[in-house]
């Protein structure tokens, strides 16, 4: 995966400036890991990528939002046995 430079707190990172981490040091749990990831492909891959804890909380945020829905969606089709052909007629004939 391509991307820009990584800034941490809108500063160049390296060891130098002692900002320098590690993907085990900044995530802790898996919920964590899936929220880099997902904070990782949602940039543009051209662009620099500012990293805080602040952009990790939100990206945390997004991945709970998305299980959610996951886990609504697989509910909502575990309760109806249709195929979804009735709903598509009765949309066409609306």
């Amino acid at each position: 995966l391509h991307n820009g430079f990584v800034n941490i707190d809108n500063e160049k990172m390296s060891k130098s400036l002692g900002n320098f981490r590690t993907i085990r040091d900044t995530c802790k749990n898996a919920l964590d890991v899936r929220a880099f990831r997902w904070f990782i492909m949602s940039a543009q891959y051209r662009s620099p990528l500012n990293f805080d804890l602040n952009a990790l909380k939100q990206a945390r945020k997004t991945i709970t939002r998305l299980d959610k829905l996951r886990s609504n969606s697989l509910k909502a089709s575990e309760g109806s046995e249709s195929t979804g052909d009735e709903d598509l007629k009765k949309l066409k004939m609306a």
